[in-house]
């Protein structure tokens, strides 16, 4: 059996601890000053912003991220990839990939994709081996030890929701502890005797001001990301900076996309040996031979007039590309037991070897 890596998961729990304790002694030792004094919606809009903040990033933590399982390498693959190593016992500096990239075009931009000698297979794009996780992992923003997970295709919406929700509540936080301090003042006390008689109030205002300022950060940065419609690693990597980024919807496109109405991608890893995509879809026109096609998977032809016509309008740039996602999805969910029973080891959802590509 093929195994993948498995997150670390230790700091998650660091960053459960970091919200909930201060979040607690917000909750113990200044709320019901405030109740009193102020309102007791205080303690209510603190609660659901906490707990709000508490879901999301358990939702980003154990969410599948978009991982792509891994395959066997075929004797193709095996033969390349030894002769890499005969090579490099000669050669130590020599760089070159054991297996030699391949590059598609999307919307006039070219895109290079490598081989993951690790998980056996061509990375669709946008796609990236995570070597915290030892894994591959659809659009691959970045791995984030502070939710112990990998950050990409099926998580990036809670990781967002996450950062941006703890950057409000910091500011809550520290906002209220500050008033209770000004209330305190106006009575007979100084700011000292204010200090003392509630020393709760400073700490968690100087604790969730500087957190806030790391928090933020965060969140205008991802802000930025979304808006251009790239990730972390190719903003890192600088993959659009001489070509157009094929992704970009648009600024509204792009935060409704990714924020607001992000599709419910299925987990990949619920079945061995599937992957996302196949090269005849990356690739629009490609042909294939007919031992690839009875690999196909495609239970249902479209041969009707209208689907030939619906496919002719979607053949523009990333319709087509989405839609034969979507389709692979579909596929690869509902797949019968008896398929995966007869060990049909050769996904045709995925291309493993440069002879698959075309």
């Amino acid at each position: 059996a093929v195994t993948m890596g498995q997150p670390d998961k230790s700091t998650f729990y660091v960053t459960l601890g970091l919200i909930s304790i201060p979040s607690l002694l917000f909750f113990i030792f200044v709320c019901p000053f405030l109740i009193l004094h102020v309102s007791p919606l205080i303690l209510v809009v603190g609660v659901l912003g906490v707990t709000y903040t508490l879901v999301v990033l358990c939702m980003c933590s154990y969410t599948d991220p978009g991982v792509i399982p891994r395959q066997s390498p075929t004797p193709e693959i095996e033969a390349m990839m030894a002769q890499a190593a005969e090579e490099r016992k000669v050669d130590p500096y020599n760089r070159r990939p054991a297996v030699p990239r391949k590059e598609i075009q999307l919307k006039g931009t070219t895109i290079k994709v490598g081989y993951c000698t690790t998980c056996h297979f061509y990375r669709p794009p946008r796609s990236s081996h995570c070597s915290d996780c030892d894994r591959c992992v659809e659009n691959f923003d970045h791995h984030c030890p502070w939710v112990g997970n990998c950050v990409g295709k099926r998580n990036y919406k809670y990781f967002f929701h996450f950062v941006c929700s703890a950057a409000v509540m910091c500011l809550y936080m520290c906002a209220f502890s500050v008033v209770e301090l000004v209330l305190l003042t106006q009575q007979p006390m100084t700011l000292l005797e204010a200090t003392f008689n509630s020393p709760v109030c400073p700490l968690i205002a100087i604790y969730t001001f500087f957190v806030f300022f790391s928090v933020t950060g965060l969140s205008c940065y991802h802000s930025y990301l979304i808006c251009y419609g790239v990730t972390t690693n190719e903003d890192i990597k600088g993959t659009y900076r001489h070509d157009d980024n094929p992704w970009h919807k648009g600024v509204i496109g792009n935060c409704m996309y990714l924020v607001c109405c992000t599709p419910a991608w299925p987990s990949l890893i619920r079945r061995e040996n599937t992957c996302p995509t196949s090269w005849r879809e990356l690739c629009p026109g490609s042909s294939r031979s007919n031992k690839d096609k009875d690999y196909s998977g495609d239970h249902h032809p479209r041969s009707s007039r209208s689907d030939r016509e619906s496919a002719e309008e979607e053949e523009e740039g990333e319709g087509l590309l989405a839609r034969d996602m979507r389709g692979m999805r579909n596929r690869a969910n509902s797949d019968s037991d008896e398929d995966i029973q007869q060990g049909n080891d050769r996904s045709p959802l995925i291309a493993r070897s440069p002879s698959e590509i075309v």
